[in-house]
């Protein structure tokens, strides 16, 4: 892929970042404020999840917005996002209200995520606003660096090496309480590497991504290996890697992965049970308020009818396993919101499929060229398929951010692209 290096930070908000006005671009010092607060939003959200044996990201994701808010506050354009914003929660509250006909309803709850909502959005936009805008050459340097700390991450969780003892956590991969988690942060960085690079570095990547998968054992981190390679590979090297993948899988044992596949409402899969579950919620909220929803943050509460659930509970001694995030973010919307949920699953799932294709194109062209910021949010938006519709951490996680910002600064710049 040609790629440009140009940004337009300077000129369309009045300086850059501390770092970046201060030091060469492409310099040690012009890289140390990107990779820390990129790296804040990565790591900092479930860092205080695993050391406070939490159940939710939301906490360590707020310090993080407050922290982004304080250090990129020159890149808060409020006027642009008052108004949808505030649009946006009030539809919410109107909806809320509307599915106290059908359920009881948690204002409280509600009310505290929307605060936390209004949070993150703000955080998005000065994001949005200042990480994609940066000049490519530390766009680049800054992912190549977390993507070795990634790198890193998964082969102390291999090895079983973990602060802290492993938290207490089931299988930890600090500083995510479990593998799924750090896929989700991971999948942008995998899918930005490979739409990049070239040759024997882009298959090398996929193969090391692959083996600490297996390792692992995250279907959620072979899923972003898929995505990553039906982007970036041309088509037989894509039905080579379907023959070699189909080969291997004869030879070594799959039935962790085979077992995740098996969703039927006999399994005895942990992982398998809670995505039935999340099937469930889904069919109970949509029943239950005749297509209206739950309301907002209301997945999980009061009354519902799920079997698989039942047994999830009977299955740990008394343990109500994702109940309130649904196990993927699509139960949140469908469940929550009803057939609006549902409109909002197919229109961000189309955004994917668009953002998928359009790094395809770039990355298999010799004469197409995206910025590497375009790059890194179309990733980011790719990525987030896995916490659509496989494994998320409900609307609170670093992903969630991410990609709030990357859509956010690809809609300006669609808007400001000449027809």
């Amino acid at each position: 892929m040609n790629l440009t290096d140009t940004t337009q930070t300077e000129k369309a908000f009045g300086g850059g970042s501390p770092a970046f006005s201060q030091a060469p671009a492409g310099s040690f010092a012009s890289l140390v404020w990107p990779v820390s607060l990129l790296g804040l939003i990565l790591y900092l959200p479930a860092l205080v999840c695993y050391v406070t044996f939490g159940s939710s990201n939301a906490p360590g994701l707020a310090l993080a917005c407050v922290i982004v808010l304080v250090a990129l506050n020159r890149y808060l354009s409020i006027g642009d996002i008052l108004l949808p914003l505030s649009a946006f929660l009030g539809a919410i509250v109107i909806h809320l209200f509307g599915s106290t006909l059908f359920v009881e309803v948690d204002f409280i709850r509600a009310g505290q995520s929307l605060g936390l909502l209004a949070l993150v959005a703000l955080a998005a936009v000065c994001v949005g606003n200042w990480l994609f805008y940066l000049p490519g050459i530390i766009i680049r340097r800054t992912v190549y660096f977390h993507s070795v700390a990634m790198l890193l991450i998964s082969v102390l969780s291999v090895v079983g090496v973990q602060p802290l003892n492993g938290g207490g956590w089931n299988k930890p991969t600090f500083p995510f309480i479990e593998p799924s988690h750090y896929v989700l942060c991971a999948a942008p960085l995998l899918i930005y590497l490979v739409a990049t690079s070239h040759g024997v570095f882009r298959y090398g990547v996929l193969l090391i991504a692959l083996i600490l998968g297996y390792l692992m054992q995250s279907l959620s981190m072979v899923v972003a290996i898929m995505i990553a390679g039906i982007i970036a590979l041309p088509l037989p090297a894509l039905i080579g890697g379907a023959f070699l993948g189909s080969v291997t899988g004869l030879i070594i044992d799959l039935s962790y992965f085979t077992d995740r596949l098996d969703l039927t409402t006999s399994t005895t899969n942990l992982s398998s049970m809670v995505y039935v579950q999340g099937w469930e919620l889904m069919q109970d909220g949509l029943e239950r308020t005749s297509g209206w929803g739950r309301g907002f943050q209301q997945l999980g509460q009061g009354d519902i009818s799920s079997p698989t659930a039942d047994a999830i509970y009977r299955y740990t001694n008394g343990l109500d396993l994702n109940l309130l995030d649904g196990g993927f973010v699509m139960t949140k919307f469908v469940g929550e919101f009803g057939a609006f949920g549902l409109l909002i699953a197919v229109i961000l799932s189309v955004t994917m499929v668009y953002s998928a294709a359009r790094m395809r194109a770039a990355s298999l062209a010799t004469d197409n060229s995206l910025p590497q910021g375009e790059v890194l949010a179309l990733a980011s938006v790719a990525g987030y398929s896995i916490d659509l519709w496989v494994r998320g951490l409900s609307y609170f996680s670093s992903s969630s951010m991410l990609v709030l910002a990357a859509i956010y600064f690809l809609f300006r710049t669609r808007k400001r692209r000449p027809q």
